[in-house]
């Protein structure tokens, strides 16, 4: 047994030495063994003695990597009486390598010394927030977005670039959103991903690793270890379909569309779950939604049905024509359109959320503010994304009243649970 577990060992170890983290296949070891089929018992014993880990094809499409904690070893004997050794790869146990790795080994990779150590390649990690501030502000690095999760890497031209360091030359391919007992979001990442960074780079991740339990989202989750499809149920998406809507709706009705831009998947930044919470950051978010909600409404969709301008007499007594806000022009617009006992309360819940992010931005125009570190941002945050798609909502259903409209229906899932992250 001693031969067999020295083969499994130093295969292992040779392999993490090029990046790998491969497995032995067990058909394979026995053979350089000279064993045949009938020492499959040999197997079972290392596994039972806590020496051998086996990874399986029937349970994980690829046995070569270790993606996912092993099996418990009552589990692995039985499986081993019945699955062909080819599709069986075996590696030391944890208990093994903590032995057997040398305090040198990995010593300035952290993540590469994980998987060394025999950490699962999907086991993760959770990370501050402030993990991403590093290439947030550098224009060298590429940082997308989309609900759940996230990807980093160095620019092309960067990366081409003989000036700049081959240290920086990185990526992480995904990393995802988590959220700790307090609901607070966080950023969770992959050993897999994290030991392709350089050792420069591994350690600057490492130093905002956060101490409390986070839970990696479900939809990150389903997509990356289960390999299922998800349905993106953000409150977010959520705002991006009901504009969609309303555009189709409108144009359908009046030949012409209310709002100039649509969200894309693909966030920017500052609308997206992964802010550190701060003032400054908060009052981004905010100024970012006042430009896709009331900053987005074309004036042209109101042409024909209210005036674009009013008459407004200045302090010395002339009388000079104004452009009306969009809010004003679309309140306008919906107390006409609008015929129920309840207009005055369904106009109200449309505009209010907007012009509370209208006030929200406009008001660290007028003030100086401290930038503050505070949990609460969050709480507020979710509190807007909300306002803003019960805003839309509202808008949605009074634009598929309009003759011509009603043909344009909306989706199911907009009517049942939404995630508000």
């Amino acid at each position: 047994m001693a031969k067999l577990l020295d083969q499994v060992l130093q295969s292992f170890i040779s392999s993490a030495e090029r990046g790998s983290f491969n497995g032995l296949r067990a058909d394979l070891a026995l053979k350089n063994c000279e064993h045949d089929r009938g020492s499959v018992g040999e197997i079972a014993a290392l596994v039972e003695s806590l020496e051998i880990d086996c990874i399986f094809g029937s349970v994980d499409l690829n046995p070569h990597i270790k993606r996912l904690p092993a099996l418990s070893p009552a589990e692995q004997i039985e499986r081993l009486n019945c699955d062909p050794l080819s599709s069986v790869c075996l590696y030391p146990t944890v208990e093994i390598l903590a032995r057997e790795v040398g305090a040198d080994a990995y010593q300035d990779s952290p993540f590469s010394r994980a998987l060394l150590l025999g950490g699962a390649q999907l086991e993760y990690v959770g990370f501050e927030l402030a993990v991403l501030g590093r290439y947030r502000n550098d224009p060298r690095f590429n940082l997308t977005f989309e609900d759940y999760v996230g990807t980093m890497s160095v620019t092309g031209a960067s990366y081409e670039s003989e000036d700049f360091p081959k240290r920086d030359k990185i990526s992480i391919q995904t990393f995802g959103l988590g959220f700790d007992g307090d609901g607070l979001p966080h950023v969770v990442a992959f050993f897999r991903y994290l030991a392709d960074l350089t050792p420069e780079h591994q350690q600057y991740w490492n130093s905002f690793r956060t101490s409390r339990e986070v839970l990696i989202c479900e939809p990150y989750y389903r997509a990356s270890i289960i390999g299922d499809f998800w349905s993106n149920r953000s409150v977010r998406h959520a705002i991006e379909e009901e504009m969609r809507l309303i555009n189709e709706m409108a144009t359908a009705a009046f030949s012409k569309p209310i709002f100039r831009r649509l969200l894309s998947p693909e966030l920017p930044f500052d609308l997206s779950s992964f802010l550190v919470p701060s003032t400054e950051n908060y009052e981004k978010f905010l100024h970012s939604w006042d430009k896709m909600l009331s900053d987005n409404i074309d004036k042209k969709f109101f042409v024909g049905s209210v005036a674009i301008e009013r008459d407004e007499e200045r302090a010395d007594g002339k009388i000079v024509v104004v452009q009306k806000g969009t809010l004003s022009l679309l309140k306008e617009w919906l107390e006409l359109r609008v015929r129920s006992d309840s207009a005055q309360q369904l106009v109200g819940a449309i505009i209010t959320p907007m012009q509370k992010i209208r006030q929200g931005r406009q008001a660290p125009a007028h003030r100086f503010s401290e930038n503050e570190f505070s949990k609460d941002f969050h709480q507020h945050r979710r509190k807007v994304l909300w306002s803003i798609y019960e805003s839309l909502t509202t808008l949605r259903e009074v634009m598929s009243r309009q003759p011509g409209a009603e043909g344009v229906l909306s989706p199911a899932w907009l009517r049942e649970g939404l995630d508000v992250i």
